[in-house]
């Protein structure tokens, strides 16, 4: 399995943002990857001018994964939060609670980008603020894999 993510950090360079990115990733005991890797020729600093746009699509795309979630629930019949009290134990109530951590800022496989200065999936005003301001952020792209296991047996 191989996912790609977008971690914003705050950092003065590439290489210690990566470490932070790096440090989270190996100590994170919910996920686990055999292997990853920086994109350095598809990460971004702040000072880019081009920043603010990718910041926007990454955001559009997680809200887009959150509503496809939301409107698969409601696929299966579950369109307010009082439909939520049938919801059977199973798939369904795993998915919610996939959901529900998304929103709670929990980072997982899906998190295709990831704010790793607040520890959520969005980024609030006040962080904004900060990167309109100058402060130095990053956007690294990582590559992480998991390896089957006779790759696991050759690495």
């Amino acid at each position: 399995m191989e996912v790609q993510h977008f971690f914003l950090v705050k950092s003065d360079d590439l290489e210690s943002g990566w470490k932070k990115v790096k440090a989270f990733l190996k100590g994170y005991e919910l996920i686990h990857y055999d292997d990853i890797k920086l994109l350095k020729n598809d990460s971004i600093s702040s000072q880019n001018p081009e920043f603010n746009e990718l910041l926007s699509r990454l955001l559009r795309k997680n809200k887009s994964f959150l509503q496809k979630s939301l409107d698969e629930l409601k696929d299966e019949g579950y369109c307010t939060t009082d439909d939520l009290k049938e919801l059977p134990q199973g798939y369904l109530s795993k998915f919610l609670h996939g959901i529900v951590h998304f929103l709670d800022g929990f980072y997982g496989v899906d998190s295709y980008f990831y704010n790793l200065e607040e520890g959520s999936h969005w980024v609030s005003m006040p962080l904004l603020r900060k990167i309109k301001k100058g402060e130095k952020f990053w956007l690294l792209k990582v590559l992480a894999k998991n390896l089957l296991p006779d790759e696991q047996k050759k690495a």
